[in-house]
């Protein structure tokens, strides 16, 4: 299969050696995503792709270069590709008008991905997966990335300039007359330098893209079918079976071993960015998955509890201290002396000053706060006081104090990254491209709603919690709309992306947020028992102890369920 950063690469490349030989069409030397550093492979890719709109990225800050391409997503770039860069939005060759109507059952009118799919299909650059099916959420495998490509360079690239050219023959007679014809002819002028076989036209179909089935997120494995407890990773979700044994699931094939659980018994476990950690029956922890995304080289010891953050993981040994394990970043995360009853991990966006952004909260033994790792915005300068309980995003941290009110620290704007955030007027920031401390809540995001609390939950840049009353309240980054939130009362709730998802006191879920483009607030029917909710997809633990999940189904992070 083809992750994000191959698709966008092999785009630029044709760009660069096919369509524009030697040039670099708007190509920026500025990081213009946290997760796609300078000196990563596809850097430059990346940045030619955002700044004309071939790409604008899976968030704000994040262009998510490991994550599988789905079909839609390529199309999409390819057509953005066609309209941005080789025609410049202009109706010249190689541009042609939308399909009317829709041409396959699971892309609609209304689906984000119609237009591209619609062109695609007019022009021949996508004839689908078979049964009028375009399989929009499926990985693309590498073959169908060079192959859509290809039919792009035959059918709208290499066809695109046409010529007239006159020749003149001369033939003498034995009366000595000369006699001259002139022919015209049309023939195509490729606009590159290379040769390619047209396609043979045939009376048959033309062929469908090969497409291997592709596990999705609706339902856990048939193994035992039955969970006493869920985590979810970004793009896996794993269980701990009645009898104990754990079952993951993947909906990005399996590509680092995130679905592959060891055998045995397990009393915890807790998924981080695409690795899993538990805690087995003997206190021992063991770790699988992607090793550079979190550290799966499992700590010595026994432990009494542990948490997966996206980069590393803590836990909390019988001694009441913790120790925490990275792959290669042990400096943001090496804890300090101490005892503590409980620990979150946060972070994990890539930023100028930090380069994963990690960092973590516990609550000491005195019921004190304590914060470690990156302080790029203030996200482990805890406040004094008791607490009961801690949660932490991206970059800020809340908690319940000892009195049930909550308090915020760190940053909770989801416009900007690095030393300084640029915020568009619409906003707040009062102009657009004005540069604004990141160590000054300007919006009041950080301000909790007054009242008392028993549980909040945060996700990467919004806290939601549920009053003592049990009504949900919702604070941090809205994004240009508040989302309304559910009225009611609740006994739990867990947050994701920009969303969040609560069991109401009659057990049904409500979810909410900024939008639901991946399905990830059509909360399915019936009573639930736990819930767990991580990037854009949630699970939860049905009455009869089977789980269901909701949500984005595969894993590239523009795909549309």
């Amino acid at each position: 299969d083809a992750n994000r950063a191959m698709m966008i690469t092999m785009i630029h490349r044709f760009n660069e050696n096919v369509v524009n030989p030697g040039e670099s069409v708007g190509t920026s030397t500025v990081q213009r995503f946290d997760d796609v550093a300078t000196d990563h492979y596809a850097f430059k890719a990346v940045a030619w792709g955002a700044d004309n709109d071939v790409t604008t990225g899976t968030s704000e800050t994040t262009f998510s270069p490991d994550d599988n391409s789905t079909r839609v997503q390529m199309i999409t770039m390819l057509y953005r590709y066609n309209n941005n860069v080789v025609n410049e939005g202009m109706s010249t060759p190689g541009s042609t008008p939308t399909a009317s109507r829709p041409r396959f059952t699971d892309v609609p009118a209304d689906h984000w991905g119609y237009n591209a799919v619609a062109w695609g299909a007019g022009n021949n650059i996508t004839y689908g997966t078979g049964n009028n099916q375009f399989s929009p959420n499926r990985d693309i495998t590498r073959a169908e990335l060079i192959t859509m490509i290809y039919r792009y360079y035959n059918n709208l690239i290499a066809g695109a300039e046409q010529t007239t050219t006159t020749s003149s023959t001369t033939s003498t007679t034995t009366t000595s007359t000369t006699t001259t014809s002139t022919t015209t002819t049309t023939t195509t002028v490729p606009q590159i330098t290379f040769t390619v076989t047209p396609p043979v036209t045939t009376t048959t179909a033309p062929p469908q893209e090969a497409v291997d089935p592709q596990p999705v997120q609706e339902a856990a494995p048939k193994v035992g079918n039955m969970y006493k407890s869920v985590t979810v990773g970004n793009n896996h979700s794993c269980g701990i079976q009645l009898d104990d044994a754990v079952a993951c699931w993947d909906a990005g094939n399996n590509h680092h071993g995130q679905a592959q659980p060891p055998a045995g018994e397990f009393s915890l476990i807790s998924a981080g960015n695409a690795h899993t950690c538990g805690l087995r029956e003997d206190r021992t922890v063991e770790c699988w998955g992607r090793n550079d995304y979190g550290g799966t080289d499992s700590p010595e010891g026994a432990f009494t509890n542990l948490v997966a953050g996206r980069f590393h993981n803590c836990g909390i040994k019988p001694d009441d201290t913790v120790t925490c394990w990275s792959t290669s970043h042990l400096s943001l995360v090496e804890a300090p002396s101490g005892t503590f009853k409980s620990v979150t991990t946060g972070g994990g966006l890539r930023t100028a000053n930090t380069p994963f952004g990690s960092f973590n909260c516990a609550i000491k033994s005195d019921d004190t706060v304590e914060c470690w790792g990156s302080n790029d915005y203030q996200q482990t300068d805890a406040p004094s006081g008791g607490f009961k309980a801690i949660t932490a995003g991206v970059r800020h941290a809340c908690g319940i104090k000892s009195d049930d009110t909550v308090e915020c620290w760190g940053n909770m704007h989801a416009c900007g990254s690095g030393t300084n955030i640029k915020c568009p007027q619409s906003q707040g920031g009062g102009g657009e491209g004005e540069e604004m401390s990141t160590h000054t809540d300007l919006f009041g995001l950080l301000e909790a709603p007054s009242g008392t609390f028993e549980s909040i939950g945060a996700g990467w840049h919004h806290t939601c919690g549920i009053r003592t009353d049990g009504a949900v309240k919702r604070w941090g980054f809205q994004g240009f709309s508040k989302p309304a939130t559910p009225s009611g009362m609740f006994d739990f709730i867990s947050s994701g992306w920009e969303y969040s998802c609560g069991i109401r006191a009659d057990s049904t879920v409500a979810c909410w947020g900024r939008d639901n483009q991946y399905g990830q607030l059509n909360a399915p029917e019936g009573a639930f028992k736990t819930l767990a909710s991580r990037f854009f997809h949630t699970c939860g633990i049905r009455a009869d102890d089977t789980v269901t999940c909701w949500g984005r189904d595969l894993s590239g992070h523009e795909d549309a369920p």
